[in-house]
């Protein structure tokens, strides 16, 4: 009886902490940052992503819902490949200096584990904090 005790314990821990990492800071540039509401979620959860304009400079940007999301992995962040294939509106919005644009984004179909969500501007990227989907 002991040993399946024992195997058992060993499946629950590894799933518990499989594919989750430290928590990382926002990667932010030029005065812009990305950040989400939460910093855990379950798949098929809504994340609201906010984008900071602290410049003084007008930002244009695309529709945040288009953000790419990126895993986390052993050897660091990768696309989410699924995801990232869906199609997309091209909008472009304007981010005046000081102002922030808030929009949502989804996570159906994402499996567990640690992710961000990047948004590009041109050659620069910001990204959100990780956080971790279950």
């Amino acid at each position: 009886m002991r040993p399946l005790a024992f195997v058992i314990l060993l499946a629950l821990a590894a799933c518990d902490t499989l594919g989750v990492y430290p928590p990382e800071a926002p990667v932010t540039a030029a005065d812009l940052s990305l950040t989400t509401d939460r910093s855990e979620y379950r798949s098929g959860d809504d994340v609201t992503l906010t984008l900071r304009n602290d410049g003084d400079r007008e930002v244009l940007t695309g529709v945040l819902t288009c953000s790419l999301l990126e895993r986390r992995t052993d050897d660091g962040w990768t696309r989410d490949v699924d995801r990232n294939e869906r199609g997309c509106i091209l909008l472009g919005i304007t981010v005046p200096p000081g102002d922030a644009y808030t929009d949502e984004a989804d996570l159906d179909g994402v499996r567990a584990g640690t992710y961000r969500f990047v948004q590009a501007f041109g050659d620069v990227e910001v990204a959100t904090g990780s956080f971790v989907v279950r």
